[in-house]
């Protein structure tokens, strides 16, 4: 269920809550499945004393298929000129990514996180980044002609590989996004893809 919050900057967010119960069969030995996401569900229980050994195999394998999927990670790190307090850093990445939204919908982009976006080809995520980086430029030309504060793409990580990702949570791991993450916030500079 989405809540809407307003901050003292007049923005708007959307903020999700979790269900506060989930309207399930308990799992074995659990007395209650509150705040625990139906697809979540089986997952949790799969190391129950009850099952056996090929029947955990089986229900990973099953997990395996239906949640192990070939994605691009894109991972965004940005830094700002000029802007001290974290109000208004926060505030301008913010309007820097609705910005970048535009981008992101010509793509299908899929977006995991603020910073974290999924893509099932990696040519696509490097014409994003690019992209991005442009429309960046051209809003920072326009800030500075202006004497307003600017927000900079410092890095752009992509990676490609196997991720777990079970929608309608907030599981995305494995190798693509720790690997995005590593080169946008640490290896890449100035803008670098």
């Amino acid at each position: 269920e989405a809540q809407v919050t307003m901050s003292a900057m007049n923005s708007i967010y959307e903020v999700l809550t979790p269900p506060l119960q989930v309207q399930n069969t308990p799992l074995p030995g659990a007395d209650a499945n509150d705040f625990l996401q139906a697809a979540l569900l089986p997952l949790a229980g799969r190391y129950h004393h009850r099952f056996s050994d090929s029947d955990q195999k089986q229900l990973e394998a099953q997990f395996e298929s239906m949640y192990m999927k070939p994605k691009v990670a894109l991972m965004f790190d940005f830094c700002f000129q000029d802007i001290y307090t974290a109000e208004l850093q926060l505030s301008l990445k913010y309007e820097c990514l609705s910005m970048l939204g535009r981008i992101f919908g010509c793509f299908h982009v899929e977006p995991m996180e603020d910073v974290l976006y999924f893509l099932d080809d990696a040519v696509d995520a490097i014409l994003v980044a690019l992209a991005c980086g442009k429309l960046v430029d051209k809003r920072n030309q326009q800030c500075s002609a202006e004497g307003l504060p600017r927000i900079l793409i410092s890095g752009i990580g992509v990676h490609v590989g196997q991720v777990l990702h079970i929608p309608d949570t907030d599981i995305h791991w494995g190798d693509p996004v720790n690997t995005a993450s590593k080169l946008s916030q640490e290896l890449a500079q100035d803008g670098e893809i």
